[in-house]
């Protein structure tokens, strides 16, 4: 993001939920009304992350707190893994692709 001269995201950001608890949002941008967050394949495959758990449990819970987080901030959610971080590019045109680069970046 820094070498793409995006704005600078704050580092797992505090969200307080509804109902209760709080949420660490790996990028956000408030001023944008944006947030990220990088989704490694690990927390679906490690035994010792699913916490006996199915990976569609895992995936299942991953939605449930990201409309939590959006029910709370009102912002927008982009995702990404290593699969669009191959090269600079292939992840400017990611971050495109989910409006968090170019005409707002």
């Amino acid at each position: 993001m820094w070498q793409l001269g995006m704005p600078t995201p704050v580092l797992q950001y505090r969200v307080e939920l509804p109902g209760g608890g709080y949420a660490l949002l790996d990028f956000a941008w408030p001023d944008l009304g944006r947030w990220g967050e990088f989704d490694g394949k690990i927390k679906y495959q490690d035994p010792a992350l699913l916490d006996g758990r199915t990976s569609e449990r895992v995936m299942a819970d991953q939605r449930q707190r990201q409309r939590r987080i959006e029910r709370s901030t009102g912002w927008e959610c982009g995702r990404w893994g290593f699969d669009e971080m191959t090269t600079i590019a292939d992840f400017a045109k990611h971050l495109r692709t989910i409006g968090l680069y170019g005409a707002r970046g």
